[in-house]
Formats: C-alpha cells, sequence, structure tokens
C-alpha cells in the first residue's frame, strides 16, 4: 500500500478528493453525490493511511445510514489489495 495505490482507489470510487482540508496532507478527503434509484444521496470520506504499518482509518459519512457500510466494504476490499500485494511481493523478495 502507498500513497498512488491509495489515491487511485479513492478515484475509482469517484470521490472527488478535497485537497487543503486537512490538515494532515497524507490523509484522503473526499465527497461525492451516489445515484441510487430513488434519487441522490450526498457522502464524505476521510482516508487516513497508515504507510509504515500498512493499515488505515476510513470514516464514511452519507445523508442515509444505510450507504456508508456499503461503501465501507467495498472500498475496505480495494484498499486490502494494496496490502495484500505488497506482503506478495515481500515474501518473493
Amino acid at each position: 500500500m502507498d500513497r498512488a495505490f491509495t489515491n487511485e482507489s479513492a478515484e475509482k470510487f469517484r470521490w472527488k478528493v478535497l485537497r487543503g482540508v486537512d490538515s494532515n496532507e497524507k490523509n484522503i478527503v473526499g465527497a461525492s453525490v451516489v445515484h441510487v434509484a430513488g434519487g441522490k444521496l450526498g457522502a464524505l470520506v476521510r482516508l487516513e493511511p497508515n504507510y509504515e504499518s500498512k493499515m488505515f482509518r476510513l470514516t464514511i459519512r452519507a445523508t442515509d445510514e444505510a450507504v456508508p457500510p456499503v461503501l465501507l466494504k467495498y472500498m475496505v476490499e480495494q484498499l486490502s489489495l494494496g496490502v495484500e500485494e505488497e506482503a506478495r511481493h515481500f515474501e518473493n523478495d
């Protein structure tokens, strides 16, 4: 897991990254409008990567309480790919 992978992961989910919002430049803060059958929902994300320990904290808020658990599940799956790939890389060295 590195900064490029983390940024790519946020972009894959079409988060509009809001630069300069967080005082820690490593953190990613973003906003999105989620289109669902009943209309549109607003969502905010804050991704706090810890590259040294290969961990991250992910917070998602939305105008509908059913949305964050779903987005969290898929984003954690995506971000975990970066951690797993790096672990395989070290095993092969």
